[in-house]
């Protein structure tokens, strides 16, 4: 291998071409910008698709929790109702809904974000032995502070949901037995 720079930009293909096509020896002539163009071209395309998963599952994740909170609502009715009863407003117990989500959605995310990063932590220098691959900056940044941040307020907006339930529900709701 060796590795040589030309002064005029122009010459580049021609030193290429002459190179590939040279007859008494085998050759191969790689421009290196080139070729990491291309590389970054196939790997942004697993990126972006990995990406799209990734957002796949934090959506299905807050549905399930928005399925949670709401068959939990139907549970707690009767919680409500007592609350309601010595005086809580139904904008304090709505609030107290948007906080359950916001807070399970925030745990979930720095739970996520901390098992990323020792996998990462794990995996480094394996890949690095086996493929050469070196993961440099694995330790958290603004991008999983972003994330945690984005899921966090995400489901504290699926939260409003059974909090906008249990705002109408009536006092008498919950403290009736229901058969």
């Amino acid at each position: 291998a060796l590795l040589v720079g030309l002064e005029n930009r122009a010459s580049i293909l021609r030193t290429k071409r002459a190179l590939d096509t040279y007859s008494e020896e085998a050759l191969l002539a790689v421009i290196p910008g080139a070729a990491m163009r291309d590389l970054w071209n196939i790997t942004g395309s697993v990126e972006a698709t990995l990406l799209g998963i990734s957002v796949f599952v934090i959506i299905v994740g807050l549905f399930s929790a928005l399925t949670s909170l709401l068959s939990g609502l139907n549970a707690r009715r009767r919680e409500m109702s007592i609350l309601r009863a010595v005086g809580a407003r139904p904008g304090h117990i709505a609030g107290l809904l948007v906080l359950e989500a916001a807070l399970i959605g925030f745990g979930g995310a720095v739970l996520g974000v901390i098992f990323v990063h020792i996998g990462l932590a794990i995996l480094s220098p394996f890949l690095a032995a086996q493929w050469g691959i070196a993961l440099i900056g694995t330790g958290p940044g603004l991008v999983d502070a972003l994330t945690v941040l984005t899921i966090t307020l995400a489901a504290a907006l699926m939260g409003t949901v059974p909090a906008f339930l249990a705002y109408r529900r009536a006092l008498i709701d919950g403290l009736n037995v229901r058969v």
